[in-house]
């Protein structure tokens, strides 16, 4: 052991106090049962030792103020008021000797290669069922076998991801607990984690001389394209999307590979061909890394309720089965009943003897096996038959059939006997402990890990690291973490090899690239709802809060409770609700009652409920694409619990200052996404869905107020209330001073393009954006969305003020036509752009050029 000689043996080994016991029931990773120190933990400990407690628990608190902030806590990345697991990253990682990495890494090759081989007879000839050496009934009544993807798999390798679960026994060896064929299962945790922790420990991870990562994956980068058959594909990371578990994970892969991350909504098949849905049409996709369920991923041919991946997506894998990695149906290896029969599988395949065993398992969809568990319960844990989850640390923990009392254990009894092709009977393994970080230093503690391979050449290549995690071994016999303690994963190397890293490529000239026209549809579509979403929140609150205010008497002018009342209206019974109104004899106290009503959630995304729900929800979507201080503005709003009840404040003060409040909160937003978002085709999608909302609503309420002709002691206060509404009160008092005239405030909140709450300053808005979008033309033969544009903002920059005030039959005809208009040929401009750019509904994918942007 080297320490630094200015330190004393004891000063170098203060991490280490008398209190450090391993159990003496399970294996140490620090400790050997003479209580030594392992040769390759020595050079961690030694330099470990040289940082005070305080600075250990600053690097503590560090490391996981990083986990937070680059989203790795996926409470964080969406639903920061969700349940979602937590997580979190031990100071201490796992280490592994190189001499036991090599048998580890031989051993997980042989695993994934002898899956890899049965993968191929399973979709193939069959003959292990044949021959009996898998029972055909295991395999058929598999929800995870996909009849339909028969015969994909004979020219090429079916399984390219492969992750597995391991735990060390007590006298050392290991065993496997768990496979994951289905998707790169966590693969993206464990990038984060390297890159978090390396940040904290970067000087004692190069001085332990600890194997780097990076080389793992610049060989997925330069053997996919030969896995898929093409020289520069274009690759994409099939996500459920970002309210699953995983997002983050997949997210992360996807970025640090430098691939598209994409949901099933973003793609489309055609012909037999797959294609990613952007502003520019459809591109076509070369390759996919699935990170979602194979049985979910095609409704049209496989469940009817599988809408992960696009239609005819089987299709497209049976014209070209190298397209998906991993292919579709490749989960059925992760059967947990397959445990049993694999040493004699590698034997038939391989030729070889199993290296790596299961855990003892019994498959009790067999007759002798059930019954002997059935009669024998003492130490058995019942689970099904495959994990179903991907993202580590959320095994299901099975039932203890020791610990179930006699009513249960009969319940449980008659669902194996019922469903036991689903089932597996399990016995309670131990799990090794590893030194664990804590304020008075050092604890065993019991862990699990995951290991990770990729195919390459004919063989398989393994991540240099892992994820360890917290596990109870009371209660688990998989990788279950329920505090979310995750541990780095070091394996050790006697070779010095220079730092390499995918998050920092060498940049020139040649790969810089500005064009946003790639954009997937769904993101512009969810920015150009979440615009109208905004819009529409702040535009319910601003109609609330002038109702409030204007019930009160201002200046002797008498409120024209009508106007309020049908303003109020128009929100609650636009989307057709049948919603009991007050009776209008109420007066003031019916203003009150639309206002609760508006408030609860009856009126749907019209109501202020609704609309901070869909602001809320949208957001999640597109998390990614928003920056953290927009991100908390939108989500301060469940922060606090008056947004979210049905009754009004008591006092009008109070449900003045929390309206107040919101609109500040919006206006903030909107701030930070002016200031701060890239001028790309997102952000005009998010101001066209803005303009178009505001000018939708704008000409709504002008219509109901102006139209037909009040009372003459009305039409003041009518008035003052539309001014106070679009916040242009100001600006009219500083250009007239006198009261308000009809034709001046029109003019002022329908042609002035210099008011930013006017009507043509919306339509110019939306008309210059309109104009930049990429399939947009820019000589005489306009789009459809330009010429609808075109003509309502010429159609309102035209208005004459004295025809539009004139009145026939109490009725303004010219207002009413020019509003009418507007009204009508708005929603057809939305679902214009809809049609255009999100839905893509052509037939043939679309072979066009962006043309330069305007900054």
């Amino acid at each position: 052991m080297q320490v630094d000689p200015l330190l004393s043996e004891t000063q170098a080994w203060t991490v280490l106090p008398d209190k450090y016991i391993s159990n003496v029931n399970a294996y140490d990773e620090l400790l050997t049962p003479s209580g030594e120190v392992r040769t390759h933990w020595q050079a961690f400990l030694d330099n470990f030792s040289r940082i005070n407690p305080q600075d250990q628990q600053f690097l503590a608190k560090k490391l996981n103020r990083l986990v937070y902030e680059n989203g790795l806590a996926h409470d964080v990345f969406a639903d920061p008021d969700g349940t979602s697991q937590p997580w979190q990253i031990d100071l201490i990682p796992v280490i592994i000797s190189a001499s036991e990495w090599q048998w580890l890494s031989k051993a997980i090759r042989q695993r994934a290669r002898l899956y890899n081989t049965m993968l191929q007879d399973l979709y193939g000839p069959q003959n292990l069922m044949k021959s009996g050496q898998i029972p055909a009934r295991m395999v058929f009544s598999d929800t995870s076998f996909l009849k339909p993807c028969m015969n994909l798999y004979q020219d090429h390798d079916p399984l390219y991801f492969f992750s597995i679960d391991i735990a060390r026994n007590s006298d050392g060896s290991w065993r496997a607990i768990d496979c994951h064929s289905e998707t790169p299962a966590g693969l993206g945790f464990a990038i984060a984690n390297r890159i978090v922790h390396n940040k904290v420990l970067g000087e004692i991870f190069d001085t332990c001389k600890v194997e780097r990562e990076a080389s793992f994956f610049q060989g997925i980068l330069s053997h996919l394209p030969e896995h898929i058959g093409v020289s520069d594909p274009n690759i994409a990371v099939l996500t459920h999307g970002s309210q699953h578990g995983d997002y983050f994970s997949h997210a992360y892969l996807a970025r640090y590979l430098g691939y598209r991350l994409v949901e099933g909504s973003d793609l489309r098949v055609v012909g037999e061909n797959i294609f990613l849905k952007t502003l520019l049409g459809l591109m076509p996709i070369d390759g996919i890394i699935r990170c979602i369920e194979g049985e979910l991923s095609d409704p049209l041919e496989l469940s009817p309720s599988g809408f992960l991946g696009p239609a005819h997506f089987v299709q497209a894998s049976r014209k070209n089965p190298k397209l998906i990695a991993n292919t579709l149906g490749s989960s059925i290896i992760e059967n947990r009943g397959l445990s049993a029969h694999l040493p004699q599988l590698c034997q038939s395949l391989l030729g070889e003897d199993l290296l790596l065993h299961d855990a003892q398992r019994f498959w009790l969809g067999d007759q002798n096996m059930r019954e002997m568990v059935l009669n024998e319960t003492h130490d058995y844990i019942i689970r099904p038959i495959r994990e179903g989850t991907g993202r580590p640390g959320v095994a299901d923990t099975g039932q203890k059939l020791l610990s179930l009392p006699n009513d249960s254990l009969q319940s449980i009894f008659e669902n194996i006997r019922l469903k036991g092709e689903g089932l597996i009977a399990e016995q309670v393994g131990e799990f090794a402990s590893s030194p664990s970080w804590n304020a008075n230093g050092f604890a065993p503690t019991p862990y699990g890990m995951r290991l990770f391979a990729v195919r390459q050449n004919d063989d398989y290549v393994l991540l240099p690291g892992g994820i360890a995690m917290t596990v109870n071994p009371e209660t688990s016999v998989a990788l279950n973490a329920p505090e979310g303690l995750a541990r780095d994963v070091w394996v050790l190397t006697d070779k010095n090899k220079a730092h390499q890293s995918l998050l920092k490529p060498n940049i020139n000239p040649k790969t810089i690239d500005r064009n946003n026209g790639y954009l997937p549809s769904r993101i512009a579509d969810n920015l150009f709802w979440l615009g109208r979403y905004v819009e529409r929140t702040e535009w319910t609150m601003r109609l609330m809060r002038s109702a409030l205010i204007q019930t009160e008497e201002e200046r002797g002018v008498q409120p024209d409770v009508d106007a309020i009342r049908k303003t109020l209206e128009i929100l609650i019974t636009k989307e057709g609700t049948s919603i009991q109104l007050p009776s209008e004899e109420l007066g003031h106290n019916q203003i009150n009652e639309l206002i609760r009503i508006l408030r609860s959630s009856n009126v749907g995304t019209f109501g202020l409920k609704g609309a901070l729900e869909r602001i809320l929800y949208v957001s999640q979507l597109i998390r990614d694409r928003l920056s953290l201080e927009a991100w908390e503005a939108l989500n301060s709003f469940k922060a606090n619990p008056l947004w979210w009840q049905d009754a009004v404040p008591i006092r009008t003060d109070d449900s003045i200052d929390l309206l107040n409040e919101g609109i500040r909160t919006l206006a903030a937003f909107s701030g930070i996404v002016r200031e701060n978002m890239t001028r790309n085709y997102g952000w005009r999608f998010l101001e066209i869905g803005r303009r178009l909302e505001r000018a939708l609503n704008h000409c709504e309420v002008l219509h109901m107020l102006f139209v037909d002709q009040p009372k003459s002691q009305n039409e003041t206060s009518r008035l003052f209330f539309m001014l106070k509404l679009a916040d242009s009160l100001i600006t009219y008092r500083s250009r007239y001073r006198f009261a308000p005239d009809l034709s001046l405030v029109l003019d002022l909140l329908i042609i002035d393009e210099n008011n930013p709450r006017g009507l043509c300053f919306q339509l110019s808005e939306m008309m210059k954006h309109i104009n930049l979008l990429p399939q947009s033309a820019d000589d005489a033969v306009r789009t459809e969305e330009q010429k609808i544009i075109l003509e309502l903002n010429t159609e309102a920059r035209l208005l004459n003020m004295t025809d539009v005030v004139k009145i026939e039959n109490s009725r303004r005809p010219s207002l009413a036509k020019a509003l009418e208009h507007q009204i009508q040929n708005l929603p057809i401009l939305s679902e214009v752009l809809s049609r255009r750019y999100f839905s893509l509904t052509d037939e043939l994918p679309h072979r066009l050029h962006s043309k330069p942007q305007a900054v």
